[in-house]
């Protein structure tokens, strides 16, 4: 059989589909092995992958299909235990398959005696519960360490046809639109500027301006009903990524020797699909580090009265026009003073600043690159590198993450994203004679200069805001190094949980707005975020972490001198 392209891509798509079901469910009846249920379904989605590689003539691929179902066959009728042992055999051939469809048209390669050797580790795994699948009992699956991150690489967009209906309704809408903008022209052409009298061109005038008024109304309601479609339209369910995360944490568990339950919720809001393989690289940081960093072996749960086997939640929620990720486990939790030695180790502060910081405050120091607290280096962790990728990630789309830990009792990260990376409600200011804009869902509240307390304090500008002082960042003397020359307005946000005053001049306006990512741009100024197009020029779009940042480096550097 000729297979085309179509076919080919077709039936990568659908056998992906099919595996990445049977993995989730396959650890779901880890969980629960008598679900007979569980088995039938499973049984169903492995004969499905083995009958459609066989009609388009991948034998190998249905050889090995055949015999997982043929696993399942013997479940179900009660002649094999389900094994920690035996569900990692199966997944490393689910593998093999999923990786063997990239060589397609290419036939994947068995040894000889495959259907042998995997009998034989089947009678070895009946034998004994804690038997281990040896690599010369059967050929070991070629795997790539990267396997999570390429998944979610799609070169498609799956969009739902109601969409697409509302789509085609606006368009009809705003056809009709130009026929009523072109009446409105013609009725204004018409009008006898010459010979009119003064009360009878201002009645005209007025109930022309009425009518097109009300016209232009309602043509701005279907505009931005018409905006929130289209960008709705590149929104892909978190579930995308999340489908894989059941499996991520099972083999991290199994490797270093943990019994974790993972839950998780949200994963049918959705999300900027710009965003989401960032998304999925931050939480495959997360989830390797709650797993091999947060949670303790059985043996170590129990010395300390928890229960042995440990618990990872990853959460989703939307919060105004944000979505919440939280990744929180019941471990030990961060030592915060062996961070702190760490800090001072690294020669990161001296002995006196590290005292003076406040817990939150050395957590922080977690996402310094090189940054690790773990004497022995794993497969997963303990080399500094995975918590500074977070923070990299997160302040790309003026995004953060807070932490929150207590020794003993487990840590909490909470992630905050924009729902959509490229259409977002922005706010417009001037500083000197520059134009500037922020993403206005950072902003706390916007204050009069003239109506705000503020001060010099240890030479450094602060400003009374709810009865605290909160430090006045002057962004005129941040960027061009002098003064502010009209302190008309002063911008509050949060970050981390503390608040900041930007000193700015004139307030434009607030817009929700297309951002233009510019790499080139953002590689020599990383407080820039994108560009937005005004009616007669282009504005740079800051990102405000990046802002904190030069601002403290800043400081530091001043009170070195």
């Amino acid at each position: 059989m000729v297979i085309t392209e179509d076919i080919k891509n077709l039936f990568r798509q659908e056998s992906r589909t099919h595996i990445e079901k049977t993995n989730n469910l396959l650890i779901e009846l880890e969980k629960n092995p008598s679900n007979i249920e569980l088995i039938r379904e499973i049984k169903r989605e492995v004969h499905t992958i083995k009958g459609s590689s066989r009609m388009i003539g991948l034998n190998n691929i249905s050889k090995v299909a055949h015999q997982i179902e043929n696993i399942f066959e013997q479940l179900e009728n009660k002649e094999l235990f389900l094994s920690s042992q035996l569900v990692t055999l199966i997944l490393k051939w689910l593998d093999w398959i999923e990786n063997s469809l990239e060589k397609i048209p290419e036939e994947p390669q068995l040894e000889e005696n495959f259907e042998e050797n995997f009998q034989k580790t089947l009678e070895n795994i009946k034998k004994s519960k804690t038997v281990e699948v040896e690599k010369k009992d059967v050929e070991k699956p070629q795997q790539t360490e990267k396997k999570e991150e390429k998944k979610t690489k799609q070169d498609y967009l799956t969009i739902k046809f109601e969409r697409i209906k509302s789509l085609l309704t606006l368009s009809n809408i705003f056809t009709n639109y130009s026929g009523r903008f072109k009446y409105f022209l013609d009725k204004f052409e018409q009008i006898n500027f010459e010979n009119a009298s003064r009360n009878e061109l201002i009645s005209i005038l007025e109930k022309f301006m009425d009518e097109f008024s009300y016209e232009l109304h309602f043509y701005e309601l279907y505009t931005k009903q018409f905006q929130d479609l289209v960008s709705s339209l590149i929104l892909v369910p978190l579930n995308t990524i999340f489908i894989n995360y059941p499996r991520l944490v099972r083999d991290i568990a199994v490797s270093t020797q943990k019994d974790v339950n993972f839950t998780m919720e949200g994963q049918d809001l959705e999300i900027d699909k710009q965003l989401i393989e960032h998304i999925n690289e931050v939480l495959i940081h997360l989830l390797r580090n709650a797993v091999d960093h947060g949670i303790e072996t059985p043996m170590e749960r129990i010395k300390t009265g928890k229960p042995a086997k440990g618990n990872v939640t990853l959460r989703a929620y939307s919060h105004l026009d944000r979505i919440m990720i939280e990744v929180k486990d019941d471990g030990k939790g961060i030592d915060i003073e062996k961070v702190r030695e760490k800090v001072i180790k690294n020669n990161l502060l001296s002995i006196e600043e590290a005292k003076t910081l406040t817990d939150e405050e050395i957590i922080q120091f977690i996402f310094k690159p090189g940054f690790s607290t773990k004497d022995k280096v794993t497969d997963f962790s303990g080399r500094g590198v995975g918590l500074d990728v977070v923070e990299e990630k997160m302040k790309k789309f003026n995004s953060e993450v807070i932490v929150k830990s207590e020794k003993n009792k487990g840590t909490t990260f909470l992630l905050s994203f924009p729902l959509n990376s490229s259409i977002m409600s922005i706010t417009i200011f001037e500083i000197g004679n520059e134009i500037f804009a922020i993403p206005s869902l950072n902003i706390e509240k916007v204050l009069l200069f003239s109506e705000t307390k503020t001060s010099i304090i240890e030479e450094e500008g602060m400003l009374e805001y709810q009865n605290k002082w909160i430090p006045l960042i002057d962004l005129s003397h941040l960027f061009y190094n002098k003064e502010s020359q009209n302190k008309e307005n002063i911008i509050v946000i949060s970050s981390q949980n503390k608040n900041y005053g930007l000193l700015v001049g004139r307030i434009i306006g607030e817009n929700r707005m297309v951002i233009k990512t510019i790499s080139s741009l953002q590689n020599k100024l990383t407080i820039v975020t994108g560009i937005i197009s005004l009616s007669n020029r282009d504005v740079l779009v800051l990102n405000l972490f990046d802002i904190i940042e030069k601002y403290k480096l800043k400081e530091k550097k001043s009170l070195q001198k």
